[in-house]
């Protein structure tokens, strides 16, 4: 058994003087100089100083503002209201807005628009159909007639009363006086005594019994004319309210017929041929086509 003992290598070692110490296979770097980046530090800065001072000296110094020919504009200087413009973020509306209501139920008998078309006020939009409604304006009708008919009846009777009064007064009338003269012209013959005393009386009695006639005429007229006022003045008060009655079932049947209450476009319409409708139920809208609100 050989067993191979080595040589130790030897290493050479450089020891500096108050350095580190470096071997052979160290290599010494010199420090490079900090000179050179402060010249060219300080010339950069020098430039942008010299810069900044031709700037100032052109323009801060001056005032002025080189701009293109085209985009100056002179004008005379008014005084006026300065108008400046915020932009914000909100939503549009039309300032007014119109609901259409079926005011009076029923069923719906002619379409005349279509949705989005513009409308004037007044315009028929839909026609609804009640025959119930107009059943009772037909019958409102009929009694408003009705009471007419009985009002002239009555005024024609009242007429031919007061007719009658008259012909009897102007009949009493004349006898009182054809019996006042026949008693003057006897009283003229009593002293002569061709005309008898019973005579005489007698023509006295049917004078006043004419008179005392022609007063109960004169009384019954007047009463008569007082109740005749009265029944006159009842009867016309009836068909006033009749006729009131019958205006407001005229509007309620005119109430079928929705009308546009404002000018503009009709955005909604919710209404066909056919389809019942009830009171209050809403079928369609408009709204102000040339005015708006955020």
């Amino acid at each position: 058994m050989q067993l191979n003992v080595g040589r130790p290598r030897r290493k050479t070692a450089v020891i500096l003087e108050d350095g580190p110490v470096l071997t052979a296979m160290d290599r010494r770097v010199e420090p490079r100089s900090r000179i050179r980046h402060i010249i060219l530090l300080g010339l950069g800065v020098t430039v942008l100083l010299a810069t900044a001072a031709a700037g100032y000296m052109r323009f801060g110094l001056s005032r002025t503002l080189v701009v293109p020919s085209e985009r100056v504009v002179i004008s005379t200087v008014k005084t006026g209201m300065f108008v400046e413009y915020i932009p914000a973020t909100a939503s549009v509306a039309p300032r007014n807005t119109a609901y259409l209501d079926a005011v009076e139920g029923g069923q719906v008998a002619e379409v005349m628009v279509e949705e989005g078309a513009h409308v004037e006020r007044g315009q028929p939009l839909v026609r609804l159909k009640n025959t119930n409604l107009q059943l009772e304006v037909l019958g409102r009708q009929a009694q408003l007639m009705e009471q007419l008919d009985r009002l002239n009846s009555t005024l024609l009777s009242f007429e031919q009363a007061r007719l009658a009064h008259e012909r009897d007064l102007i009949d009493a009338g004349a006898q009182i006086k054809q019996i006042s003269e026949r008693l003057r012209r006897r009283e003229l013959l009593r002293a002569s005594g061709a005309v008898s005393e019973s005579e005489i009386a007698e023509l006295s009695n049917d004078l006043e019994r004419y008179r005392q006639l022609e007063t109960s005429m004169r009384e019954a007229q007047a009463v008569d004319r007082k109740f005749q006022s009265q029944q006159v003045a009842q009867l016309r008060d009836t068909i006033g309210k009749t006729r009131a009655d019958l205006d407001v079932a005229a509007e309620t049947l005119q109430g079928l017929l929705v009308k546009a209450p404002i000018a503009g476009q009709l955005t909604a319409l919710d209404a066909h041929l056919g389809e019942a409708k009830t009171a209050g139920q809403r079928i369609g809208q408009i709204d102000e086509a040339d005015a708006y609100k955020a």
